[in-house]
């Protein structure tokens, strides 16, 4: 007899982000990134060329939806990986309503750093997966501590995001050119880390959701 093979949806939240954010980067490559920069990326701070506009409406909003903008599949690609696949349990552990506020939270935080401190726009999810690391790592502690593997996501995770800018700074042997570029990079990177950071800070006041999985087992015995 040939076993059925079913495909479960249980993760809507972590799915639709990623699906969107697919859609949008495909879009983008018809429109020359005008897209991204229209729509999906932060403005940047007073005396910018992308300067933040208080009398627009529309700006309010970008301070949110940034995060659904990516410059090619490559950053998208890294960062989706891991939204597939911590996002799925976290959205269990505390469901969608509560993790989609954590994202938002998240988002606006990433949004107003750049819009204050930054001098270019600010797009992409690096702000959510570390939001979503940072979730992951306190959510899944055991009794006895913090598991040394979580640690080691976390401390990659940000290894990876700010040594290559330090990197790029000292190479820039004093250029002002290279230099502007590097902390241009470098308060993108923060403003990113600073998101998450904030995001997860709902988690000390958001009570875990009751597991479907672990209420089926209770039921069944």
């Amino acid at each position: 007899m040939t076993k059925k093979i079913r495909i479960v949806y249980t993760s809507p939240l972590s799915g639709c982000f990623v699906l969107a954010c697919t859609i949008i980067l495909v879009f983008s490559r018809f429109t020359g990134d005008a897209l991204i920069s229209a729509f999906f990326s932060t403005p940047a701070r007073q005396g910018s060329p992308s300067a933040f506009n208080p009398a627009a409406p529309f700006d309010y909003i970008r301070l949110f939806i940034h995060i659904f903008g990516h410059k090619d599949a490559l950053s998208f690609g890294a960062n989706a990986a891991l939204i597939l696949l911590l996002g799925p349990q976290l959205e269990e552990r505390y469901g969608a309503a509560v993790l989609s506020l954590m994202m938002g939270a998240a988002a606006f935080v990433s949004g107003v750093c750049n819009a204050v401190f930054a001098a270019a726009p600010l797009y992409g999810s690096d702000g959510i997966v570390f939001l979503l690391i940072i979730l992951y790592v306190f959510a899944y502690a055991k009794k006895e501590g913090i598991l040394f593997t979580n640690i080691l996501l976390f401390a990659l995770y940000l290894f990876g995001k700010l040594f290559p800018l330090f990197g790029t700074s000292a190479a820039s042997n004093g250029s002002p050119a290279a230099t502007l570029g590097g902390n241009t990079a470098l308060i993108a990177a923060l403003a990113h880390l600073l998101g998450g950071l904030g995001g997860s800070l709902f988690a000390f006041a958001a009570s875990p959701a009751p597991s479907s999985r672990r209420a089926g087992t209770a039921a069944k015995k």
